[in-house]
């Protein structure tokens, strides 16, 4: 790094997200980000089942250590079945084990935390610590403003029933700056109990030297702007911490395919839809859902990761991907 071989100390920087794997991989794109600036040593904290799931991804920067707390929390392969359970973990049983290894166990003192907003208790540690906290929201800034301003609804948490009684209307006529949500999108979104609980938490948001949102001002700019009004700390749009922004501009036949395809496509008629460890379907829910697209006749393409796409059920041979190749137009990478 710039800063060793200039002789100064760089600065030591602990980062951690909420364990899944669109909020790692938000955290840890940002730390990629932070490491082109130079003069940073980042320890990004997973559990050791995380690390293990990392190894297989492209290695961090020398300037950003894998650290591990133990596994305290819900397995990965089973987190989806209970929800609640693993919601109530997260918030439970990691702040003590982060704690320790911070203050114990690194080599060097942490001067400052890159938190999720997701785990609350990591502002009331940097607070007894006396470390500066910066909150890192890897959402749209809209959905931000809907918890920080849930209270103006008129049914405060979202249930089945209260969706009757929205009518499915714009959250906008209720909380300035949502115009793309409405009701039904907060239902579907977290259970009875999980809206609780982040309900409860989320004032401590409020409470970090700052917040950072991984969109771009230009895209949310009356929503962004409404939130620096509102929250007494610095808020700062960073753009998408995603791992495009780290590749070569190399030609990619697969990759121009898909963004030509986009390209084409009409304003806002495109819909995306991820399913992963936080959403993960069934062989038979995802032959259904494969069944469906090709009934609807509409253009779908489906993506795989490197790890999904050795799978059986994703084998060219089966009816799931039999079905999807049926889909025009389609392609299904890996």
């Amino acid at each position: 790094m710039a800063s060793t071989m200039t002789g100064q100390v760089p600065f030591h920087m602990a980062a951690i997200a909420h364990p899944g794997r669109g909020h790692i991989n938000a955290m840890m794109n940002f730390c990629r980000l932070l490491s082109n600036r130079g003069g940073f040593h980042i320890s990004f904290i997973v559990t050791e089942e995380w690390r293990s799931i990392l190894s297989s991804d492209p290695p961090p920067p020398p300037c950003v250590q894998l650290c591990t707390i133990p596994n305290c929390i819900p397995s990965e392969r089973v987190r989806a079945a209970d929800r609640n359970g693993f919601m109530d973990a997260v918030l439970t049983n990691m702040e003590e084990p982060f704690e320790r290894l911070i203050i114990e166990q690194l080599e060097t003192p942490v001067q400052a935390i890159v938190g999720d907003t997701y785990l609350p208790w990591v502002v009331e540690v940097g607070n007894r610590e006396g470390i500066p906290v910066c909150s890192l929201f890897p959402m749209a800034a809209c959905f931000f403003r809907a918890l920080d301003n849930y209270h103006m609804l008129p049914v405060h948490v979202p249930t089945t029933d209260s969706i009757a009684e929205f009518n499915d209307e714009p959250l906008e006529q209720y909380i300035p700056g949502l115009h793309p949500l409405r009701s039904s999108d907060l239902n579907t979104l977290h259970t009875l109990k999980q809206w609780k609980k982040i309900l409860q938490y989320f004032p401590w948001v409020k409470k970090p030297q700052c917040v950072l949102f991984t969109s771009f001002y230009e895209l949310e700019s009356d929503t962004i702007d409404l939130i620096k009004q509102q929250l007494p700390c610095h808020v700062y749009p960073i753009g998408p911490c995603i791992p495009y922004l780290q590749l070569n501009a190399v030609s990619n036949p697969d990759q121009d395919y898909y963004l030509t395809w986009l390209d084409e496509q009409p304003k806002k008629s495109v819909l995306y839809i991820s399913l992963g460890s936080f959403l993960s379907v069934s062989q038979t829910q995802l032959e259904e859902l494969a069944y469906g697209l090709v009934t609807s006749q509409v253009g779908t393409k489906a993506a795989a990761s490197p790890c999904l796409a050795s799978d059986p059920s994703l084998n060219p041979q089966t009816p799931t991907t039999q079905r999807l190749t049926q889909a025009k137009p389609n392609r299904v990478y890996s």
